[in-house]
């Protein structure tokens, strides 16, 4: 078994054919030479609660698939330099996840639809500057989340309650989980 997991961590971590063999998998390491985690990869790993990438900061790893790590019980993650979206559903359901960093000069652009939904310990992530799209659906049913930006981008504002609008279409992305009175601003939309 260890030798057919080196071998798809080496190159590319896929989708495991028989999941009865990863189901009792609790930490994995993955070498800074992969470039990606394809889709499925991780899916439905509840005993997982480490993932690790080695040498992060010199870390390949450019492509987290969809579903990748959805209905696992991560603790937390880090999210390499070269990620530049992450997919729907990629941490859907990690009803342990606490923590999610981003390396510094992260080049990460798109979080898209249920990324990080149903994650039920998720207080605060700082997404990066360099994000231009972010759905608001990513972040659904997490109920202790407060904050998931702290400054302002050229693409949405963080106002003082740490809701977030969109610039393009004054859409509003985020409302903070722990506040009992909220107040929308004129001209948004729903």
């Amino acid at each position: 078994f260890s030798e057919l997991l080196m071998w798809c961590i080496f190159f590319k971590i896929t989708y495991f054919v028989h999941p009865k063999i990863v189901s009792n998998i609790t930490q994995i390491y993955i070498p800074s030479k992969v470039e990606e985690i394809g889709f499925h990869a991780f899916f439905d790993c509840q005993s997982l609660t480490k993932v690790e990438i080695i040498d992060i900061e010199n870390s390949k790893l450019f492509e987290i698939g969809k579903y990748a790590f959805a209905e696992s019980s991560i603790m937390q993650i880090n999210i390499p330099r070269e990620i530049e979206i992450i997919n729907e559903f990629t941490f859907n359901c990690c009803s342990l996840l606490e923590e999610v960093k981003f390396a510094e000069n992260s080049q990460l652009h798109t979080i898209d639809h249920y990324s990080f939904a149903g994650n039920l310990k998720l207080k605060r992530i700082n997404i990066p500057k360099s994000i231009v799209a972010l759905s608001y659906r990513s972040f659904i049913n997490t109920p202790l989340l407060e904050s998931i930006m702290i400054e302002s981008n050229k693409n949405f504002v963080v106002m003082d309650n740490n809701e977030i609008y969109s610039k393009l279409n004054h859409g509003l992305i985020f409302v903070p989980r722990n506040l009992k009175h909220f107040k929308i601003k004129e001209k948004c939309s729903i």
